[in-house]
C-alpha cells in the first residue's frame, strides 16, 4: 500500500480565468505522480463513487486512489499500449475495461484485483474503436471504419446500435444518459436516441481548432454535458439543449488528458500531465 500523496494543506487553490462573471471556482491540487515517483504517466482516469482510477497508455500497473484511505497499484497486462479505457457497472459489481493497440479488450475487477481477456466478439472484422462507455452495464463502442456505434449488451452480445447511417470518420469520444452524444474534433456534438439522429441537437462548442484528445461526458441523472479541450486549455460545460453554461480556463492546462464527474455534479476532477485537478462548482 501507498500512502495518500495530497497537495499542501497550507497550499492555496489556483482560481480559474474565467470566460463566465462568477469568480468563486476554485482549483485545487489533489494528488501528484511526479511526487509518488511510481514511474506512472497516467492519460486515463476513471471514477466510482469516491475511488479513482489512472491508467497509463504504456504501463503494466495502474493506480487506484481513495480520497479517504490509504491507495493500491494495480497489476495489469503486460506489453499493452491501452488506448481507451471505461468503467461499466455490472450486476456483479463494477468493471474496468480496457482496449489495447491491437483492437483487444481486457477486464480489470477491482475486487478480485485481476485482469484478463474479455472475448468481444464484433459485428465487424474491421472495427476501428475510438472511445467506449457505459450505459446500465452496457458497453458502447465508437467504431470510426464502419460509422457505427456498437453496442455490447452485458459485455457479450455486440451488435450494430445505429439504424442509419452517419459520419462518425472525424467522431473522438462518446457518452451516453440514455441518449447517445458523440463529440467530434471540430467541437460538433450530435445527439441520437433509439439508435437514430436527432435533428434538433446539433451544434458546435467553443471548442478550439482541431483536436483528437477531446472528451465529451455526462450519466444518467446529469443536469450538463463537460466537454475537456487540451488544445484551448479549458473544461465547457453545456446544458441538455447545448446552451453554454460555463467554460473554464487555466493557461498551466498544458496537457490536459482526462475528465471525471463527481456524482453529484458538484467536482470536476481534472488530469494535467502528472497532477489530479479538483474543481469545486
Amino acid at each position: 500500500r501507498l500512502s495518500l500523496i495530497l497537495g499542501p494543506k497550507e497550499q492555496t487553490p489556483t482560481p480559474f480565468l474565467e470566460k463566465q462573471p462568477e469568480q468563486s471556482d476554485k482549483l485545487h491540487p489533489l494528488l501528484d505522480f511526479s511526487i509518488a515517483n511510481l514511474g506512472l504517466a497516467p492519460r486515463h482516469i476513471l471514477i466510482s463513487d469516491e475511488t479513482f482510477f489512472f491508467i497509463d497508455p504504456n504501463a503494466n500497473t495502474a493506480y487506484q486512489f481513495q480520497q479517504r484511505n490509504s491507495t493500491v497499484l494495480i497489476g495489469l497486462p503486460k506489453n499493452q499500449n491501452w488506448l481507451a479505457a471505461t468503467l461499466v457497472k455490472t450486476e456483479k459489481g463494477n468493471l474496468i475495461v480496457l482496449l489495447n493497440q491491437s483492437q483487444n479488450f481486457y477486464q480489470y475487477n477491482p475486487s478480485s484485483q485481476k485482469a484478463s481477456p474479455l472475448p468481444l466478439i464484433l459485428p465487424y472484422k474491421n472495427a476501428i474503436i475510438k472511445a467506449m462507455a457505459d450505459y446500465q452495464g452496457n458497453l458502447y463502442l465508437l467504431d470510426l471504419q464502419n460509422n457505427q456505434i456498437i453496442k455490447c449488451a452485458n459485455l457479450e452480445n455486440c451488435q450494430p446500435w445505429l439504424k442509419e447511417k452517419s459520419d462518425l470518420s472525424q467522431a473522438i469520444s462518446l457518452a451516453i444518459d440514455g441518449s447517445i452524444y458523440v463529440l467530434k474534433s471540430d467541437g460538433s456534438i450530435t445527439e441520437y436516441l433509439s439508435g437514430y439522429k436527432k435533428e434538433d441537437f446539433e451544434f458546435k462548442a467553443p471548442f478550439s481548432s482541431q483536436t483528437s484528445a477531446g472528451q465529451i461526458l455526462t450519466k444518467s441523472g446529469f443536469k450538463n454535458l463537460y466537454l475537456l479541450d487540451p488544445s484551448g486549455k479549458q473544461i465547457i460545460i453545456l446544458d441538455k439543449t447545448g446552451q453554454l453554461i460555463k467554460q473554464y480556463q487555466n493557461p498551466d492546462f498544458s496537457d490536459l488528458t482526462g475528465l471525471a464527474i463527481s456524482s453529484d455534479e458538484k467536482n470536476i476532477f481534472v488530469l494535467n500531465g502528472l497532477k489530479l485537478y479538483q474543481l469545486n462548482q
